[in-house]
Order: C-alpha cells, then structure tokens, then sequence
C-alpha cells in the first residue's frame, strides 16, 4: 500500500496549529517538530508521485532528506518548484482562444523556503544555549512568531487548488561515468521560448557508483523544438608517458588541490595541482 504522504502533512500541521494555540510555550517546539515533518512530507509528496508516474526512478533517494530532494527536482527541471496556475480556453469559429477562464493554481515549496525554515526548525528542536538564556523571553517569542510565519505559508501551499501539476517532457541519457541512466525532466517549446530560445542547468548524476555516490555531473541544454544536450562537467587531459595517449578526467566535482586520478591506459597516477600566479 502506498504511502499517503500528503494526508501525513495535513496532520502534522493541524498539530502544529494546535500546540501554537495551546499558549503554553513549552509546546512551541513539538509544533517545530510537526512542521519539520509536515514539511518533509510535502516534499515526499512530490517525490513519490513523480515516482509513481514513471518520471523518475527512487532507488538513489531512500535516504534523502528534504534539502537534497529540492536540489534533485532543480536539477530535473528548474522550474519545478515554481507556483503554477492553468486557465483555460474554448477555440472560438476562427480555431482562437476565446475568454480564458482560470482553471487553478498550485503554491509550491520552494527552494528559499526550505533553506530558510526547515533547517531553523531543527535548531527549535536542542537545548537553549546560554547567549540565548540572556535574552530571556525574547527567544520564545521570536520562535513563537517564526512557527506562526511557517504555518501560514504552509496553509497557503496547503490550500492550493491544483497539486502535481508536470508540465514538462522526460529525457534519458547513460551517465558516462557509472553506466546507468539518468532521468532528466526537460521543459516544454512555451518555457524555452519565453526563456529565450534556450534553457540551461546542471544536474549531478544521482546513483552510487560501488559504494559511493558518482561525482559524474552534466549541463543539460534544451533548445527550440526541445532538443536536449547532455554535457559532461569535466576537465580532460593527456598521459605524458610516452607512446600512451591515454586519458585522465576530473569531474567538476572532483577539481580540488592533490585530487589523483589514474591514466586510462597505462594506469599512471597524476595529482592536481593548482597554482596562484600574478597576472603581471
């Protein structure tokens, strides 16, 4: 039986409104608790119906957290945690849209939202420090009025008409690194023509590759007519052995001072060093 992650967030934050109310400050950070949760699955929501459809394959994301699931939905489309609202029209007898009519909208989480708060609540959530001692009631009413905050946004994303809304195409190409595929959400002709003609982002690839996580990382470009590139983030370079030619390649994520890669042919170890110089 599939988990019902979004009835599970109308709880949380329906106990959370409740221990806010209850004017007894000592339960202010079981209300932290409860959003923190409710914000978790609100996001699993999302995760698991993206999942569901197909979108997307969960094998790599059991134990992420929310943080790590919005940077995952950025990289798959970085218009997926933008508000969405749809209208709708009847093709009048010259085959054009007539009197649009507002079908709906959807208020998502977004990217500032979780960074700001999820994080914040966590913190509700250990013992007061001594500096926050000092400051007496100050602390418990800037808390109060930080969990009220979040729970009226909450509400507002809570209350949206419309949910899930996927307006955009699935893309797959072979991670040149781990050999396993990727799935990327590409956006639809209407995004790339109001973007430009062109849109841009990078995404990690999200497998394990033995039993740590692949560095591989790309820059995926969508053009006119959705034609998609996937471009490794790697810097390639040449054995110096001699009569080898073979490679050595670091990953974006791999360039930092005595990062060692090994030949592709020859099995020579080489060390990354890089130099501050004077432009004079």
């Amino acid at each position: 039986m599939a988990k019902d992650f979004m009835a599970d967030a109308k709880t949380c934050l329906l106990k959370a409104s409740e221990h806010v109310d209850s004017k007894d400050d000592l339960r202010l950070k079981y209300a932290a608790l409860e959003l923190r949760m409710c914000i978790e699955s609100i996001v699993y929501h999302r995760l698991s119906k993206l999942v569901a459809k197909g979108k997307i394959d969960n094998s790599a994301y059991f134990s992420w957290q929310p943080p790590q699931v919005i940077k995952y939905f950025l990289s798959l489309d970085p218009y997926s945690l933008t508000d969405v609202e749809i209208s709708i029209a009847k093709n009048n007898a010259d085959n054009k849209p007539g009197k649009w009519v507002k079908f709906g909208t959807e208020t998502r989480l977004n990217e500032k939202f979780i960074k700001k708060n999820y994080h914040k609540l966590g913190g509700y959530l250990h013992q007061i420090t001594l500096s926050e001692l000092q400051k007496g009631d100050k602390v418990i009413s800037k808390m109060k009025l930080d969990i009220e905050k979040i729970i009226s946004q909450i509400k507002t994303v809570m209350s949206s008409s419309l949910r899930n809304v996927n307006i955009i195409r699935t893309g797959v190409f072979n991670c040149s690194e781990c050999k396993k595929d990727i799935v990327v959400l590409t956006p639809i002709n209407e995004i790339i023509n109001i973007k430009g003609g062109e849109v841009a982002h990078e995404i990690e690839c999200p497998h394990k590759n033995s039993d740590t996580s692949c560095k591989a990382s790309y820059k995926i470009i969508t053009k006119k007519n959705e034609k998609t590139t996937y471009n490794p983030l790697e810097y390639r370079y040449t054995c110096q052995s001699t009569d080898c030619g073979g490679k050595i390649n670091f990953w974006k994520s791999e360039v930092k001072p005595n990062a060692e890669k090994a030949c592709s042919i020859c099995g020579k170890i080489y060390m990354l060093n890089l130099y501050l110089t004077s432009c004079d």
